[in-house]
């Protein structure tokens, strides 16, 4: 009977205690006290790189092509690669088309993550992988200033997501 009575209470402690650090962050520090080094972000996207003039890319096509707007190098551009152009438009920047620089997305390693810096290092790291130092969006474009992260925001006055009440 004994034994039966400590298996429940057993049983019943187990699924009460949690074991989450009560006074301390999870990765912060070594149980010597010593910070522990930042970790690093394996396999991150970068955003597609947009630009007005496809000759600013920063990979050009290989001779005899041609560099379509979805950012791929063909003999010749075709209608379906124009309409695969993920740099067409931004609702924030309406009248502003540009051409994406490569046609499928480039995969970075972060390293020295730190959250509350993560978009800056986003695009240094994708930047220095295309050997560019872009760090604009689509709320920075300017008609002269026509390379940008292809990140768009909502309207000004606007916010995503948008919720309907029926």
């Amino acid at each position: 009977m004994w034994k039966i009575r400590n298996y429940f209470v057993l049983f019943f402690l187990l699924k009460v205690v949690v074991a989450i650090p009560k006074f301390n962050k999870v990765n912060d520090r070594y149980h010597n006290g010593t910070v522990c080094p930042p970790a690093t972000l394996h396999h991150t996207a970068c955003p597609i790189l947009c630009v007005k003039d496809q000759q600013q890319c920063p990979t050009p096509c290989p001779e005899n092509q041609l560099m379509c707007s979805d950012g791929s190098c063909q003999t010749v551009c075709t209608q379906t690669q124009d309409s695969a152009n993920k740099c067409a438009s931004c609702s924030s920047r309406p009248g502003l088309n540009l051409k994406q620089c490569q046609p499928t997305p480039l995969y970075v390693d972060i390293p020295n993550y730190m959250p509350e810096n993560a978009t800056m290092q986003l695009y240094e790291t994708c930047s220095i992988a295309l050997k560019t130092s872009v760090y604009l969006t689509w709320d920075d474009a300017q008609v002269e200033n026509t390379m940008i992260w292809n990140v768009c925001n909502a309207p000004k006055g606007m916010t995503f997501p948008i919720n309907v009440l029926l």
